[in-house]
């Protein structure tokens, strides 16, 4: 098994912006990913958008979501691993919308841009046990956001 080590980063985005979403016990966001472990683990108790797409394809449905009025509620660079390094990602917006969020919008510009940076994937054909550590690595990244949102 190959092992990672993840710097849990504490949310920076909006830190207090899901418990500000909250109302009588019932969140008011919403998860966009292409992990169909975070769909099959939470789209029964939260809204799942799943999308099977390239890890920059779910970014830039982020960038859209938030051009409509979206707050990102997590960063979408989460973590430690880099964008090249791990095919799936998973980002939380608010389900309310409002006029353009510019911090929302300069961070996902900014990821956008840096996994351009990274540049192509280092595994495309990442092997199933491997693909399996990194879907591990996301929902945990996700447990932890879900259990502070219900904390707070």
């Amino acid at each position: 098994m190959v092992y990672y080590y993840i710097v849990y980063q504490r949310l920076s985005v909006h830190s207090n912006s899901i418990n500000a979403e909250q109302e009588n016990g019932m969140a008011k966001f919403f998860i966009v990913t292409n992990n169909e472990m975070v769909r099959d683990k939470y789209g029964a108790q939260h809204e799942v958008e799943f999308h099977p797409v390239h890890y920059t394809e779910i970014l830039r449905m982020v960038r859209d979501y938030v051009h409509a009025g979206h707050k990102l509620l997590t960063h979408p660079l989460a973590g430690s691993i880099k964008p090249n390094e791990t095919p799936y990602k998973t980002v939380f917006l608010s389900k309310a919308k409002g006029s353009l969020d510019s911090e929302s919008l300069r961070i996902i510009e900014d990821c956008i841009i840096a996994c351009k940076k990274f540049g192509k994937d280092r595994f495309p054909q990442m092997p199933d046990d491997m693909r399996q550590d990194f879907r591990t690595i996301d929902c945990s990244l996700v447990d932890n956001a879900i259990v502070s949102a219900v904390q707070q």
